[in-house]
């Protein structure tokens, strides 16, 4: 009997442990991993207008991964109305810590443009290098398909154009797979290679890239 009460308490004890009592003192990663809770169900109904509270004082209190949310949050309107304004606010706190993410969703704002928010090419380019040099596959990719946009005015760029295709195709991303085939079969950017395109192409088609598929059928693979 003594051991079934205590194994009882044993398991309130931890509930009571995840859930602070209500008004008691929380840290930044409390409230943080409070926000994931709402925000993907974990033991609760999903919530994104509770996630983006805890999320938004875990990131006033310096969390670096809660400001990242917070600025997500706000970019969407998860939660909230959209605010672009308050997302650049919190992804720029964020990516000053270098939060890839951060970076490069700063840098898909300042790249397109939004409301109250000038399109700043430069600086999102510099974004996205932070992100890619962080290992960030869709800045690689982004960075890229910018450079490869640029090669027939500036030849060397299909170089730069391949190098980031090449990191974002080594994560698996099927799209840079497929691109990076390209290059190898056209030679830009890169010494011409079938047998080495054919290679990223059904690396590519493995993952269902409706065009790698349609560029080995043509290739006779």
């Amino acid at each position: 009997m003594k051991k079934t009460v205590l194994l009882v308490f044993l398991i309130f004890s931890c509930i009571c442990a995840s859930f602070p009592a209500e008004g008691a003192p929380q840290t930044a990663a409390q409230l943080y991993e409070n926000g994931r809770r709402f925000e993907y169900g974990k033991g609760v109904s999903k919530n994104d207008p509770k996630a983006l509270s805890f999320y938004l004082k875990a990131a006033e209190a310096g969390h670096v991964e809660a400001q990242a949310k917070t600025g997500l949050f706000f970019d969407f309107g998860r939660g909230t109305g959209e605010n672009v304004k308050k997302a650049v606010f919190w992804y720029e706190k964020a990516a000053n810590q270098g939060h890839p993410v951060a970076q490069y969703n700063l840098g898909c704002i300042f790249w397109n443009g939004r409301k109250g928010v000038k399109k700043d090419g430069e600086r999102a380019m510099n974004l996205w290098f932070l992100s890619a040099m962080h290992g960030y596959g869709e800045a690689q990719h982004n960075l890229a398909t910018v450079y490869l946009s640029r090669g027939e005015q500036e030849p060397a760029a299909y170089k730069k154009a391949f190098y980031w295709y090449y990191q974002a195709a080594l994560q698996g991303l099927p799209k840079d797979q497929w691109r990076l085939g390209m290059l190898r079969e056209t030679g830009k950017g890169v010494e011409k290679d079938l047998k080495t395109a054919v290679f990223w192409y059904k690396k590519a088609a493995a993952k269902g890239h409706g065009e790698a598929k349609a560029r080995l059928k043509k290739l006779g693979y």
